[in-house]
């Protein structure tokens, strides 16, 4: 169960870090 439990938190995170990056990318156009 820990595994899925840090598995889900990297996956948040990389989610995050992409729509971070989508919003910034289309702030500058």
């Amino acid at each position: 169960m820990l595994v899925v439990k840090v598995h889900a938190a990297l996956t948040s995170h990389c989610v995050l870090n992409v729509m971070i990056t989508v919003i910034f990318h289309f702030k500058n156009f």
